[in-house]
């Protein structure tokens, strides 16, 4: 009977797969997020905050998967962008100091404190950093660098600041590159020889529009956010149309026309912020509520057809505006305004993990999952289309003893069970009997 038993139960724990959820990181920081990269594998996280977990950290911190830890004295105002070039990391911002130290709006850590970049500096603001044709390219509310014009965007090559065919006219928000060529988005209209509605593309040599159907000179309103997915180019902002075509605060773009995205509304309600691909997907993050008929609050997913909702326990999202995505140890991290993602507290930055799911189906091939695997005190139970109408769920041990009746709350498509403490469960195998209008399914879980 024991051997029976040990059979069974290596044949149900390999019914397993993976979904994701929310997690907080750490106890997260004390005020917004706008900035995050990963830097000699771990996580820089800049924003309007002074304190990342029980650290003081200002205005920058950084997480090792465990722990929050400041970085040197940190800065005096806000941070807005963070990326490594040459082996050495980048912080772009709000400030004028950096530990203590002269830095005006841009500053390098040498792993033990921060120095200023070039002699002078900026003089304005930094809100985007990217890295093309080997230099690091800076954009944001600054004229001039190191003293020269270099008008809202320059590139710095490890010694010296240089222009770019005299720049933009207004605000640089976000810097991507794309087949080759490095675009530009931000609050501009023109570049030092054409208009260029929010949006421009520099080949190294000059700036030009992207407009090919040549109906306006680009978007109708400011682009924030840029990145690459299934090899277009799409752009997030608080735009309603790009080049003629109707587009909702989002658009894709292939190298030769604009598209919307979404086949409803084709965007969003509301201005988007950041964009991230991860895992095969898009992430969008902003003010939005909406996304393409799909009620997804600040943040959304595009799976190159259709937008869903980036919230599996049923709460549609975050509960205040996103500012910045990430990947870094296979998960994706969102920072922005938020206390809590898909109902999991979660002070202004969140982790989008994988977690195990357990799995049963029936003869039909209805699949109904439980996560995580392994559980303590809650588990997200998915009935799909096909999977009936919920009549009980029963937790039994590995010897077929019920342990209890379980009771369960509905979030979106999904069930929520709390888990009885006073149950006093083992650290063992368990199965959860979820029996619905179409059958019973016996889905393995282990309890830690």
């Amino acid at each position: 009977m024991k051997k029976l038993l040990f059979s069974f139960s290596a044949i149900a724990l390999s019914l397993t797969s993976y979904a994701q959820n929310w997690s907080a990181v750490g106890t997260g920081a004390d005020n917004s997020v706008y900035a995050m990269a990963v830097f000699n594998n771990e996580l820089y996280v800049g924003g309007s905050f002074t304190n990342a977990g029980s650290n003081t950290a200002n205005y920058i911190a950084k997480w090792d998967g465990n722990n929050w830890s400041p970085v040197g004295k940190g800065m005096d105002n806000e941070v807005w962008a963070i990326a490594e070039f040459g082996g050495e990391l980048y912080a772009g911002g709000l400030f004028t100091q950096a530990d203590g130290n002269s830095c005006n709006y841009i500053a390098k850590w040498t792993g033990s404190k921060w120095v200023s970049v070039g002699q002078n500096d900026l003089d304005g603001g930094v809100y985007c950093l990217s890295i093309f044709s080997k230099q690091l390219w800076a954009g944001g509310a600054f004229n001039t660098a190191d003293g020269n014009s270099v008008s809202h965007v320059a590139h710095w090559d490890g010694s010296n600041w240089g222009d770019a065919d005299k720049g933009l006219n207004d605000n640089v928000y976000t810097l991507c590159v794309y087949n080759k060529e490095l675009y530009a988005g931000g609050t501009f209209q023109k570049t030092c020889c054409t208009t260029a509605g929010y949006i421009s593309k520099w080949d190294g040599s000059t700036w030009s529009s992207v407009n090919p159907a040549g109906n306006t000179s680009g978007a109708d309103g400011p682009v924030y956010a840029l990145e690459v997915y299934n090899n277009e180019l799409v752009a997030g902002g608080n735009f309603k149309d790009v080049d003629g075509t109707s587009a909702y605060f989002i658009a894709s773009y292939n190298g030769s026309k604009w598209m919307s995205m979404g086949p409803n509304n084709g965007g969003m309600d509301n201005t988007v912020w950041a964009l991230r691909s991860y895992s095969g997907e898009l992430y969008a993050g902003g003010e939005f509520k909406d996304a393409d008929g799909v009620a997804a609050t600040f943040i959304a997913k595009w799976d190159g057809a259709k937008w869903y909702d980036v919230a599996p326990n049923g709460n549609n999202g975050m509960d205040d505006y996103v500012y910045c995505l990430t990947n870094w140890n296979s998960d994706m991290f969102a920072g922005g305004n938020f206390k809590t993602a898909d109902g999991t507290s979660a002070d202004h930055i969140a982790d989008w993990a994988s977690v195990t799911t357990s799995v049963a189906s029936n003869a039909k091939g209805v699949v109904v999952k439980a996560y995580p695997n392994p559980f303590t005190d809650r588990l997200v139970v998915v009935l799909p289309e096909g999977a009936g109408t919920l009549s009980s769920m029963e937790l039994y041990n590995s010897i077929g003893q019920r342990v209890t009746v379980l009771r369960s709350e509905t979030k979106g498509s999904n069930l929520v069970v709390l888990i009885d403490q006073n149950l006093a469960l083992g650290k063992q195998l368990y199965f959860l009997k979820v029996s619905t209008t179409t059958g019973t399914y016996s889905i393995p879980l282990n309890h830690q």
